[in-house]
């Protein structure tokens, strides 16, 4: 700060101190004696001014002065300005001693106006922090008048989890009642630091005045509205506790566990130590729940003492079964029980186990008892089964070389049957007969058959259309009687009624639903075979009957 000397060494009033000066004094040292008269002297300088018994010149105790005023300058929190202006003061009458040398007087009065300017220029200094922690305390005010009027917020995600069960109905209330406390209680702390902060600094007393009424307003709308809450909070607390201990003494939550209570328990003495309530309402609600703390604790005695109880139970009942399975297991290794038998008392076992008092361990280790009694049953039967899947195997291989060989043998006989064309069909109509026969053993499944059956209504459509192929020739009638025409007549109708029949039918079957593609494709083939069928019918028949017609004319 020294550096800044040459910069306003003319704007400071220092006076120059000669041997008869006695009164001295500029802007600053004027207020500080003033106030030094009614305050009395600092303790460093009232020492300062006992050890100058032991000092034996003047000159040793200027040099002491100038000391402690450089001391007051360099405090570590604040200079003491008191303290500087009370050892410059002392100063000034030691300058006036006729003993001090001229050259040595000149030589401390440089000394003396440096360290003055450097007081003079940390005093601005302070003045200048003062000012600017007045201007931040009172924005400080501002806020906290603001802060005071909001309302508190309840966030859209907040939860209740942490309230007992009991308290949920009023979860909004403790949770904005708490948040409210906090905030009052915060801004409680914040306005006595804020106190203490102004009586710290070193300010104007007009200014340090307003500045402690603008925090008493803050207070007196604070601490008020900070009571009133606490009081209705701890009433309502206390209240809910109380409650609380009532139901459970008179048995309205008996359909809830007692640890269940008792965590609701802990959660309310939880919730007391986190709300911020007096010393008395603390202490009667602590009261109120270890007195239900220690009932509770008195059912789960109650309840462990039976459960040991059932524990004794289960373990004779436990032992009890354990000795008849292996004697089951006993008698089937020895061969004098059937697997019938012995899996029907293994089941009877497990039967009973259901009203028996057994607790989980005692039917963990009866279960898996009864798990490894059936491992030798369960093997057996399981390699029976796997026989029994072999022997599925080789009748399947069976079937599909069946099914394989009356497939060539159907697909073979349709193209002997369509590349006949002679009138003897008795060979074919034999062979037909016996494939139907083999298509119908039980070794060919249902499923199976339906290829086998499209195979067979060709086969039997194809011998059909070869048995109608003699009847169908027109030129052969111009030699016939007319009774051999009628004849021939009546049977063509025949057929083309049956064609007609199963054309009908067919499309009934196209109609019908849950038809799968196949079976529509097939049917669909079948209808556009019986159609041509149908129209080469009609047109013989048409000509049949022409002939006839011819026929009667020139008989």
């Amino acid at each position: 700060m020294l550096g800044q000397e040459g910069e306003s060494v003319d704007s400071i009033d220092v006076v120059e101190v000669s041997v008869d000066e006695r009164a001295v004094s500029d802007r600053v040292e004027s207020g500080v004696a003033t106030n030094s008269v009614a305050k009395g002297l600092p303790d460093v300088v009232a020492d300062l001014r006992a050890s100058f018994k032991e000092m034996s010149g003047v000159g040793e105790k200027i040099e002491g002065c100038l000391d402690l005023m450089g001391k007051c300058l360099v405090q570590q929190h604040k200079p003491s300005f008191r303290g500087f202006w009370e050892a410059r003061k002392l100063l000034f009458e030691l300058f006036a001693d006729p003993s001090l040398a001229p050259g040595d007087r000149t030589h401390y009065q440089g000394i003396c106006k440096d360290l003055s300017r450097e007081a003079l220029f940390l005093k601005d200094r302070v003045k200048e922090v003062s000012n600017f922690a007045a201007q931040q305390i009172e924005l400080a005010i501002q806020a906290m008048k603001v802060e005071l009027g909001q309302a508190v917020e309840v966030p859209a995600d907040w939860d209740s989890g942490v309230l007992p069960e009991c308290l949920e109905a009023d979860s909004r209330f403790y949770f904005e009642s708490h948040s409210r406390l906090l905030r009052l209680s915060a801004l409680a702390e914040r306005l006595r630091g804020l106190r203490e902060e102004v009586l710290a600094i070193s300010m104007r007393g007009k200014l340090k005045r307003k500045l402690l009424d603008g925090l008493s307003e803050v207070g007196n709308i604070l601490f008020p509205e900070k009571r009133e809450l606490g009081r209705v909070l701890g009433d309502r607390f206390l209240e809910d506790v109380g409650r609380f201990v009532q139901g459970v003494t008179n048995g309205h939550f008996s359909a809830k566990p007692a640890l269940h209570l008792l965590s609701e328990v802990r959660r309310f003495q939880a919730l007391a130590k986190e709300l911020q309530l007096s010393r008395t309402t603390f202490k009667n609600a602590r009261v109120s729940l270890s007195a239900c703390w220690d009932r509770l604790n008195a059912v789960i005695s109650q309840k462990r003492e039976k459960f040991e109880e059932r524990r004794e139970l289960s373990k004779t009942n436990c032992e009890t079964l354990r000795l008849r399975i292996e004697g089951l297991i006993s008698a089937y290794q020895g061969a004098t029980l059937s697997d019938e038998n012995f899996e029907r008392e293994l089941g009877l076992i497990q039967r009973e186990m259901r009203g028996m008092d057994l607790n989980r361990d005692s039917v963990f280790l009866l279960k898996k008892m009864l798990k490894d009694a059936k491992i030798p049953l369960v093997e057996r039967r399981a390699k029976e089964m796997e026989q029994r899947r072999e022997a599925d195997r080789q009748a399947a291989q069976e079937r599909e070389k069946c099914l394989q060989e009356l497939r060539v043998r159907l697909a073979e006989l349709l193209d002997r049957v369509l590349a006949f064309n002679g009138r003897d069909l008795e060979l074919f109509d034999e062979e037909y007969r016996h494939l139907c026969e083999r298509c119908r053993t039980p070794l060919i499944w249902r499923s199976d058959r339906v290829t086998l059956d499209k195979l067979l209504k060709q086969i039997k459509h194809a011998l059909e259309d070869r048995r109608r192929a003699p009847l169908m020739e027109v030129s052969s009638a111009e030699g016939e009687s007319i009774e051999s025409i009628r004849g021939r007549l009546e049977q063509l109708v025949a057929c083309r009624d049956e064609v007609r029949e199963r054309l009908d039918a067919h499309k009934k079957s196209v109609g019908a639903s849950g038809l799968d593609l196949e079976r529509a494709l097939y049917l669909g083939q079948m209808m556009q075979q019986d159609k041509e069928r149908l129209v080469e019918l009609r047109r013989v028949i048409s000509e049949m009957e022409l002939v006839l017609q011819e026929k009667s004319r020139n008989g």
